[in-house]
């Protein structure tokens, strides 16, 4: 008995839906791995406050620079649980335009994340400049977590 033609006569399949179906199978199991490794929100408990202490190592407060000169960029931020999203920018007063942005998923779980970076800017008039540093947690609707230090720029 034939059972082939019993059940439809089904066709094996050719190599080229073999492939097809293993590469359909790698990229769920890949995107479910991707999933299960992403960030989860459950490492803070959002009934607790999203407890983080901005604070600015350099530049120092009111500080001068000359045009030209290396702005040093440095934030420390500690909670005493996971720090989600950072944002640091610089913001040109004058036309309050963004002069730099910097904006990171940082899921630091040791309490402690410090952003650091440089930046050079040139003016041939004096100008005033304020870092923002900003954090907030997986909750969007709730207020970021802002500090501010003005600097100063001659030409």
């Amino acid at each position: 008995m034939n059972f082939n033609r019993i059940l439809g006569a089904s066709k094996r399949p050719s190599s080229h839906t073999l492939h097809a179906v293993q590469a359909s199978t790698f990229g769920i199991i890949f995107a479910a791995l991707v999933t299960f490794s992403a960030c989860k929100e459950d490492h803070h408990h959002h009934d607790e406050p999203y407890d983080v202490t901005i604070s600015f190592l350099e530049p120092s407060a009111d500080a001068t620079l000359t045009s030209g000169d290396e702005v040093h960029m440095e934030v420390l931020f500690t909670s005493p649980g996971t720090i989600h999203n950072v944002k640091v920018r610089v913001i040109r007063e004058s036309d309050q335009a963004d002069v730099f942005f910097w904006e990171e998923h940082v899921h630091e779980e040791s309490g402690s994340y410090e952003f650091h970076e440089h930046l050079t800017l040139t003016s041939t008039d004096h100008e005033a400049f304020t870092i923002e540093a900003s954090t907030w947690d997986h909750d969007s609707e709730l207020e970021p977590i802002v500090l501010t230090r003005a600097f100063h720029l001659h030409p």
